[in-house]
């Protein structure tokens, strides 16, 4: 069984930690000292919930009000953990614990197989893709 535990200010390094682990999965590693100061923007802008079982921290999720939805920032399984279908049990967790009935939404690339198969084992749906375009291009 897996619970939802409330986090905060006290877990800045275990939110950098699990921040780590998602931007090097996406081939993004960065320096501790930058890890901290984005869990540190997380911790302030964000409802952080850790996900436990048997007593040991498996993941992390920072969730978002949106007025009439709720949006996840992050949500990330300890590396060692991943492929096994403790992702789904940890949402649903999660989901019952803090979201139960709204309405979800959330980032992730619709071009990376994985995160997407997941999210859409989930119940997830693609609604559309963010654009952008560079300065040089700008009139």
């Amino acid at each position: 069984m897996i619970e939802v535990v409330p986090g905060g200010a006290a877990d800045r390094a275990a939110v950098a930690g699990f921040i780590g682990q998602l931007y090097a999965a996406h081939d993004h590693p960065w320096d501790q000292d930058a890890l901290l100061v984005r869990a540190d923007e997380m911790i302030a802008a964000n409802a952080i919930y850790f996900l436990r079982r048997d007593g040991e921290t498996i993941g992390y999720a920072a969730l978002k009000e949106m007025g009439d939805h709720i949006f996840i920032r992050h949500f990330v399984i300890d590396a060692g953990m991943r492929h096994e279908g403790v992702g789904s049990q940890a949402f649903s967790a999660l989901e019952a614990a803090c979201f139960p009935g709204r309405q979800v939404r959330l980032d992730a690339s619709h071009k990376i197989e994985r995160p997407r198969a997941f999210w859409e084992a989930q119940g997830f749906e693609v609604m559309g893709y963010t654009m952008r375009r560079d300065e040089a291009h700008a009139s």
